[in-house]
């Protein structure tokens, strides 16, 4: 597994904000669209694939003699979260305003 450079290391935190909030973007933009139930669909798979890679790197350290990446890290998964939520909120703007401007 690849870590991140030294030059990253004391940015974790704000780059699982920032890639979640762009995978949200770029998935909304490609599939949902302006499709709310779509919206949501994605922000629960990205929530869960977020859940599962923290908890696959702490099993992979468990089952494997060497450690290959970081531990479980319950902050990682809120910064997940959290980058969703804000691109949510900004989603929900964008909608509100296009109706607005369409009445």
């Amino acid at each position: 597994m690849i870590k991140l450079p030294k030059v990253f290391s004391h940015h974790d935190k704000a780059l699982h904000f920032i890639f979640y909030f762009n995978a949200a973007f770029v998935l909304n933009f490609i599939w949902a669209k302006s499709s709310f139930l779509k919206h949501i669909v994605v922000f629960i798979v990205l929530s869960l694939f977020g859940i599962f890679i923290e908890t696959a790197q702490e099993l992979s350290n468990n089952l494997v003699t060497k450690r290959i990446h970081g531990n479980f890290d319950i902050e990682d998964i809120f910064f997940n979260v959290l980058g969703l939520i804000f691109f949510s909120g900004l989603w929900v703007v964008n909608k509100l305003w296009k109706l607005l401007l369409n009445d």
